[in-house]
């Protein structure tokens, strides 16, 4: 692996032996778990997509105008009021079946199961099941949502007080990331 360099060898020779090392040092070289180089690779990774993300231009809504003179807080009161106003307080567990049942009842599905052999008629009462959970879970991710963005609305407007929590998710925001508690 390690060639020692000749002492009669030129400049070109010299770059050549370079070029022909690996990129990167294998793990046992410096004493570590092979896995390691994977758990560095993935950080590597997440480092690369933030970066990326931080590299993109901000953009907003037609109904949020970005002013020069604003500050930090001015803005942060306008992007919560904007959140609250647009995002839902749950979804409507009632429309969701019936058309997952519509959908079910179509034309296109009935002909799907003709051709599919050993069709199961439960999977309508499965999928439905699934669907239900499924808004269960999002409805308490909407009331996690709704709770934080309307207290960080009152310590913005100094109506109570600014936790670590609220801290983080006002970064968040204002770096267009998705704050820790909403994931």
């Amino acid at each position: 692996m390690c060639q020692p360099i000749p002492e009669s060898a030129s400049i070109k020779d010299c770059i050549h032996i370079i070029e022909s090392l690996p990129e990167d040092d294998s793990p046992e070289i410096l004493g570590i778990h092979p896995e390691a180089q994977r758990s560095i690779r993935e950080i590597q990774g997440q480092k690369l997509i933030e970066n990326l993300i931080a590299l993109q231009p901000k953009t907003t809504t037609d109904k949020l105008t970005i002013n020069p003179h604003q500050s930090n807080d001015e803005l942060m009161i306008e992007i919560v009021s904007d959140l609250l106003k647009r995002l839902p307080l749950t979804v409507e567990k009632e429309e969701c079946p019936s058309t997952l049942k519509s959908l079910l009842s179509s034309s296109i599905w009935e002909s799907l199961y003709k051709n599919i052999k050993g069709h199961d008629p439960l999977i309508h009462c499965v999928l439905i099941v699934f669907l239900n959970q499924e808004i269960g879970r999002f409805n308490k991710l909407l009331s996690v949502i709704h709770k934080s963005l309307k207290d960080l609305q009152l310590a913005l407007k100094g109506e109570s007080i600014l936790t670590q929590e609220l801290e983080e998710i006002y970064d968040s925001l204002l770096n267009t990331k998705v704050p820790l508690l909403w994931q």
